[in-house]
């Protein structure tokens, strides 16, 4: 097939062991090539970035390039379509037109639509990767949200589900949405950032005073027993008879129906009733002399150092 640009084929044993894009939806790869530098249709405008291509990143490239170390089939490789547009790889396309660059090695690949392609560019800007890439940021997704749904190229009935296939933290898939949402004008379920002496004064008010014994944040999903904190202060408590009354906060929910999903859950692993079928049979087995034993192994960690191996703990 005959294409709007200059290009040499790719040597066929770098072909065999070049590292292919990122697969995504309604893209499909044709082969690696080394483009025409000066053919490559672009305008530094990526709509998966917050703001315009970064000097110090090019100038890193350039680095590399210079130096002859730069292989391109060792990384996921800039993406250009049929047409021969860039689809992903602007800092690196900059970093050979620094270095005068006639060629550079990239990946031919065919898209289904425009959609297809900013699809792409946004998958390919969020995934960290070892040669010289600047990850996309917060910013840098909500700015891509909001052009791909001003061009069309995102539902707004389908924004949620989009935004959680983002390569994110739950805690920051929640910003992203919340933000976009804003600035379109839609009346979002804010979620609130909360200091400790924030919660303890509030809690002051909501409770007319009362006192707090254990107050403490906990990640969304996890439990009590990775909590050894939490869990030794409750525990020395409750065998002092103490009424404990603690005060939680979970920490990277993605909305309200999540959160209370998770205070659900505490509310059962936080009870005695829990604590005592958790930790009943491991007392039986002890004082029953049922129980098994533990033996640790140390692994060498200075020069100096020695495998300790077989350490046996105590059972008496």
């Amino acid at each position: 097939m005959k294409y709007p640009f200059g290009y040499k084929d790719v040597e066929p044993n770098l072909a065999e062991v070049g590292v292919l894009p990122y697969k995504s939806e309604g893209m499909r790869f044709i082969k690696f090539i080394y483009i025409k530098v000066s053919d490559v249709i672009h305008d530094f405008k990526n709509p998966a970035r917050e703001f315009e291509i970064k000097e110090d990143s090019i100038s890193n490239i350039e680095t590399i390039i210079r130096s002859g170390n730069y292989r391109g089939h060792s990384f996921p490789p800039p993406v250009v379509s049929e047409e021969g547009v860039l689809e992903a790889g602007h800092h690196r396309l900059e970093g050979h037109i620094g270095e005068e660059k006639e060629y550079m090695w990239v990946a031919l690949c065919a898209f289904d639509d425009k959609k297809a392609e900013f699809r792409y560019n946004v998958l390919e800007n969020q995934i960290e990767d070892t040669f010289e890439k600047k990850v996309s940021t917060n910013g840098d997704l909500i700015s891509s949200t909001l052009y791909g749904l001003g061009e069309g190229l995102i539902e707004l009935g389908e924004l949620e589900d989009y935004v959680k296939k983002f390569k994110k933290s739950p805690s920051d898939k929640r910003i992203i949405l919340e933000k976009v949402k804003k600035d379109l004008g839609i009346k979002i379920d804010a979620h609130r950032t909360l200091p400790r002496d924030t919660i303890t004064k509030e809690y002051a008010t909501e409770s007319n005073g009362k006192n707090v014994d254990i107050q403490a944040n906990i990640a969304n999903g996890d439990n009590i027993f990775n909590n050894a904190r939490i869990l030794n202060n409750l525990l020395t408590k409750l065998v002092n008879g103490t009424a404990v009354n603690a005060v939680l906060k979970v920490n990277d929910t993605v909305d309200l129906k999540n959160l209370n999903v998770e205070r659900d859950r505490l509310k059962k692993e936080m009870s005695p009733e829990f604590l005592y079928s958790i930790l009943k049979p491991f007392v039986d087995a002890y004082e029953n002399g049922t129980v098994g034993s533990v033996t640790l192994n140390f692994p060498k960690q200075y020069e100096s150092d020695s495998w300790k191996i077989g350490v046996k703990t105590s059972n008496d």
